[in-house]
């Protein structure tokens, strides 16, 4: 969370959102998910970082090193 919060700076595009607040509102979500889903932590750690590489040019051999490799092939897809 804390990592993917220092990419997600300023405002949406409406001008008055915090970017970030998307991120939590995904994981959000997917937390009322939890006891259906197979990786919970991992499926967490991707709803944060779901933007980073397509928004903020974050590598995907930056995000396995950090988090693995579930996590950087899911957050890819």
């Amino acid at each position: 969370m804390a990592y993917a919060e220092t990419h997600h700076t300023g405002l949406r595009r409406d001008g008055l959102t915090p970017a970030f607040d998307h991120q939590i509102g995904i994981v959000s979500y997917l937390t009322t998910l939890h006891p259906h889903l197979r990786y919970p932590q991992e499926t967490c750690s991707v709803g944060f970082l779901h933007d980073v590489a397509e928004d903020h040019a974050v590598s995907g051999d930056e995000v396995r090193g950090r988090f693995g490799h579930r996590v950087a092939t899911a957050s890819w897809r």
